[in-house]
């Protein structure tokens, strides 16, 4: 036997295997709503929401009930991680996550699998101890890479039968079927609380996942699927065990009243009470209030769900982009990101969109500042037109007043000439004088004209005389008439 051969101890013992979940299906359960959310349909509707995108699941579990972080591989057709499938995922989460075209593995996601995440989690301290890989005969684990690496480590494959995994493999016996039954709880109460108004998407996978698989993964679950399995405690016998189940013996429930609290301690409060002579007031008294308090519990419920409605509405309005390798380039290779290396990276694009964000509002303070410029040169532009219109229509009005006084001058001139008498021309009279005597010298003839330097008016002068003449009516002397 293997086990014996190399002496392999239970803490090197593992089995790996793939699981897959199409994320838009949950199995029917029964669940109690109200008539309202029943009539509706969104409900019933929503149980399959036409989602048959399938997220697949690599796990790993060893004899001594530990897990190894399961890798998480989510179908995208560009081959990237969006940063929106994983905006659940901190540094503390124990995952990793990829991407292929159809949400499978293939041979270079098992062989990355093996070299990344198996080796770093289950490499023994002592490079002499052998480690069992026991796994199916897939092609993505079963091909000349994967064996020959694992033959180059220490770890040896014990591939199974067909048809035997569902008997053979711890995976299959004990923790996919309530692995899967978890998760249908999780997405169907989302959907129940939620009252249909969210589906479930690529995005809130983990969310749901994580506890749904937390749940299944115990390290008693673990232990009693290799010992169902036969592998661990070694037992041939418990194959045939594990096909004639022993029948359980049904529950017991504790029939000590308490306290009511909710609608079924209230029911059976009520039940026990019926068995002594009773009002009918009292039965209404139960009856209303085990009505109230159904009302109030799916209430309660549906609010809840609605709270939480909104609050994942707010997710899936946002546009993921691609995870890179935190700017490095690309080898070409697949790669199973860490939740260290999902964080930095989501970092890395927050930085990278914020410096964009930073340089688009630099570009926009820009183009404000131009805009500012630009009304400010315009104003500036304005502002001397103006200064110079009215420079220019004060320098009109100046020569408008100048000509009018001008013309109102050569009016008042013409009507002063036009008015004026006009004496008769006399001839002249030479008075003669006595010859001056010998030796006498004539007097000096003095001219009868004098010249008169009337001042010009001002221009203020002649406007306020035109304004005064104006108004005034110039009567013609009677002697013109």
């Amino acid at each position: 036997m293997v086990i014996e051969k190399y002496k392999i101890t239970a803490e090197n013992i593992y089995n790996f295997d793939e699981k897959g979940f199409m994320i838009g299906f949950g199995r029917s359960l029964k669940r109690i709503i109200t008539a309202a959310a029943l009539s509706s349909g969104r409900v019933t509707k929503a149980r399959q929401d036409g989602s048959r995108e399938f997220i697949s699941c690599l796990a790993c579990i060893s004899a001594i009930g530990r897990w190894i972080p399961p890798a998480l591989i989510y179908k995208g057709e560009s081959g990237h991680l969006m940063s929106t499938w994983v905006d659940d995922v901190t540094t503390e989460s124990k995952a990793h996550f990829t991407v292929s075209h159809n949400g499978w593995s293939n041979n270079a996601i098992g062989l990355t699998w093996l070299k990344t995440i198996f080796e770093r989690y289950t490499k023994p301290k002592r490079t002499t101890q052998k480690r069992l890989l026991i796994v199916d005969g897939h092609s993505s684990h079963v091909n000349i890479a994967f064996v020959d690496w694992a033959d180059q480590h220490g770890i040896i494959l014990l591939i199974l039968p067909p048809h035997t995994t569902h008997r053979l493999q711890p995976l299959d016996v004990g923790l996919f079927q309530p692995l899967s039954t978890y998760y249908s709880v999780e997405i169907n109460d989302l959907l129940d609380s939620s009252l249909g108004t969210v589906g479930m998407t690529k995005g809130l996978f983990w969310k749901y996942f994580k506890p749904a698989f937390d749940e299944a993964f115990t390290e008693e679950n673990i232990q009693s699927a290799f010992r169902k399995s036969g592998i661990w405690p070694t037992d041939g016998s418990a194959i045939i065990k594990m096909i004639t189940r022993p029948t359980l013996a049904p529950e017991v429930q504790d029939q000590e009243l308490r306290t009511p609290k909710d609608s079924k301690a209230i029911r059976r409060f009520q039940l026990a009470y019926d068995r002594e002579p009773t009002a009918d007031k009292v039965k209404k008294l139960f009856a209303t209030t085990l009505h109230l308090s159904a009302q109030v519990s799916c209430l309660q419920h549906q609010n809840e769900g609605l709270f939480k409605a909104i609050e994942l509405q707010k997710k899936k309005g946002r546009q993921g982009v691609r995870l890179n390798l935190c700017g490095e380039p690309n080898k070409g290779i697949i790669d199973c990101y860490s939740p260290a290396k999902v964080v930095k990276a989501r970092e890395y694009q927050e930085q990278k969109e914020a410096l964009k964000a930073a340089e688009d509002k630099a570009k926009l303070e820009r183009k404000i500042q131009r805009a500012a410029n630009a009304l400010k040169n315009k104003q500036d532009k304005e502002r001397k037109a103006k200064a110079k219109a009215e420079k220019e229509a004060k320098a009109a009005r100046e020569q408008m007043a100048k000509e009018l006084a001008a013309a109102v001058k050569k009016a008042l001139q013409e009507e002063q000439n036009s008015t004026a008498p006009k004496a008769k021309k006399a001839a002249p009279t030479v008075s003669k004088q006595p010859k001056p005597a010998p030796g006498v010298k004539a007097p000096v003839k003095l001219s009868s004209r004098r010249s008169v330097v009337v001042p010009a008016p001002s221009v203020v002068d002649v406007v306020v005389e035109a304004r005064r003449t104006a108004t005034r009516t110039i009567t013609r002397p009677a002697r013109f008439t």
